[in-house]
């Protein structure tokens, strides 16, 4: 899960919406994302998104996974900006495909 949260930092870093939305964020999540224009809109809003956000740090700091499906997780990450303030949310992960996703961003 940890390395999902890596993941999306090191794209977002780079700008790399397409990959987040193909292989960070569940089919569903994309799906949602990207309304009607489907995986060229989540690319687009996922970009958009990026570019009106600061940078930040993620840490994984807790992870609970579901004792009725260990395919399924919350991870709580703190998001460090470079104004030293934080920021925390919860994730819910899936696996999917083998690897952990994110199904929604708290």
């Amino acid at each position: 899960m940890a390395g999902t949260v890596e993941d999306l930092q090191a794209y977002g870093e780079k700008g790399e919406g397409q990959k987040i939305c193909q292989q960070l964020l569940t089919a569903k999540l994309s799906q949602k994302i990207g309304g009607e224009g489907g995986p060229k809109g989540c690319t687009g809003a996922v970009n958009g998104a990026m570019e009106q956000t600061d940078k930040s740090d993620l840490e994984v700091t807790d992870v609970t996974i579901d004792p009725k499906d260990p395919e399924k997780a919350k991870a709580v990450v703190k998001a460090k900006t470079g104004d030293k303030s934080s920021q925390t949310s919860t994730m819910e992960l899936v696996k999917e495909s083998g690897r952990w996703k994110i199904a929604s961003f708290g």
